[in-house]
């Protein structure tokens, strides 16, 4: 739904008016709006520039301007790494799972049928049509893929995962 700019206009004074001391949020001219068919097509970077976050409906990934964060929408069919190389996205039609380029981190897309380690063994990610669960080498994380249909805890106790069935 677009919104014409006097009726943004508008919108912002009457809730200007009528919320002293409250925040209106209104679209910004060009900006993408909310989907009725699943959310936002848009990322958008927090302020600060270090965290960035995709709606479900983009089909692209984005780092964050600090170069630290990269996130993927639900339509994206790739995974992509942080400008640092330390963090790693992968879309919700991704078919596979991905390692940051430094190796510390994992991702899976939701499309993957497999848990994939980061390279020290350390951190563990499952794909949405993983019908498993998988342990970090050193028992302090688990994850479960989105076919699983129980839950599982961690080696060491400290965390659990479950699947999404």
């Amino acid at each position: 739904m677009r919104i014409s700019q006097a009726a943004r206009s508008t919108l912002t004074f009457l809730a200007t008016l009528l919320c002293a001391g409250c925040v209106a949020i209104v679209p910004q001219s060009g900006q993408a709006s909310a989907r009725a068919d699943g959310g936002p097509s848009f990322c958008q970077t927090s302020p600060d520039g270090r965290a960035v976050a995709c709606g479900p409906a983009a089909s692209f990934c984005q780092k964050s301007s600090a170069g630290n964060a990269v996130a993927c929408g639900h339509k994206a069919s790739f995974c992509d790494t942080s400008s640092d190389g330390k963090q790693v996205a992968c879309g919700g039609e991704a078919s596979f799972c991905a390692k940051s380029t430094d190796g510390s981190a994992v991702a899976c897309g939701g499309e993957a049928s497999y848990c994939e380690k980061s390279a020290d063994g350390q951190h563990v990610a499952c794909g949405g049509k993983a019908s498993y669960c998988e342990q970090s080498a050193n028992g302090h994380e688990v994850a479960c893929g989105g076919q699983a249909s129980f839950c599982q805890a961690s080696a060491d106790g400290s965390s659990v995962a479950c699947g999404g069935r």
